[in-house]
């Protein structure tokens, strides 16, 4: 589902363009491939990451487009079919070996999420690289729309395969999209509060399962293409700020 533009693909460089281009940034997308409720794809959140991070590398300058590390850390979804995932250890390792291959080779790595249960480790992983004096970023899409996507839907909508990755996918592949759940099909009472932008001080990482029997938080009920048009580029834009504001820093 991605598309590369030859001049910000990585992989589409050779050897010696690589070392031509050192000091360039390489954004690396990483998602998961997991449920997604009744309705969306299990590929959406590595999508999702793809996209953003394809549009908005091509507004920066200096930067590059990696392939997609797709398989994130899923375990919390395994009771549902289709869903991938790798141990903890695992996915760190992975962000590590590829962010210190980066770089060595002169390159500045930013890995571009988009799976709420990479966040954590993702972050294990920024340390683990300090630690090895290895310098890396890593941001998560979604946590760019924080304002947009409260005031839109409020804080209760928004969780997994809800009304902001709905709608964002409806924009995107709306062939893909299947019949929407009935509202409040998402509904969660217990705590901590299992919505994407939670509030709650405390901590639990939960299996889906305990949640509802179709794996949702929030409400896709609401959705809404052309919110989700509007919410995308404004992902872009701001995934694409980011990265100058890195590429400012590297430099500093």
């Amino acid at each position: 589902m991605t598309e590369y533009a030859r001049s910000t693909a990585f992989g589409a460089l050779t050897s010696p363009e690589a070392a031509e281009a050192r000091g360039a940034l390489v954004v690396v997308p990483i998602g998961a491939v997991e449920q997604h409720g009744p309705h969306l794809p299990l590929a959406t959140d590595i999508w999702i990451a793809s996209a953003v991070a394809r549009d908005a590398v091509a507004r920066v300058d200096e930067a590059f487009l990696a392939d997609p590390l797709p398989v994130g850390c899923s375990v919390h979804h395994r009771s549902f079919p289709g869903t991938l995932s790798l141990g903890v250890d695992t996915f760190i390792r992975m962000i590590c070996d590829v962010a210190t291959c980066l770089f060595e080779d002169g390159f500045v790595p930013v890995f571009v999420n988009g799976h709420g249960g990479n966040r954590a480790p993702m972050g294990a992983a920024l340390q683990r690289l300090l630690e090895q004096n290895v310098s890396a970023w890593g941001l998560t899409y979604f946590e760019t729309l924080r304002d947009v996507a409260i005031e839109r839907f409020g804080g209760r909508a928004l969780g997994h395969a809800c009304a902001l990755e709905t709608s964002i996918s409806q924009h995107l592949w709306p062939e893909l999209v299947g019949e929407l759940p009935d509202p409040g099909a998402g509904d969660s009472e217990v705590f901590p509060d299992p919505s994407l932008f939670s509030t709650d001080p405390a901590v639990r990482h939960r299996r889906f399962e305990e949640f509802n029997e179709l794996g949702l938080v929030g409400d896709p009920a609401r959705a809404d293409p052309e919110w989700g048009e509007d919410v995308y580029e404004i992902a872009v834009l701001r995934v694409a700020e980011q990265l100058r504001r890195i590429s400012t820093s590297k430099r500093a």
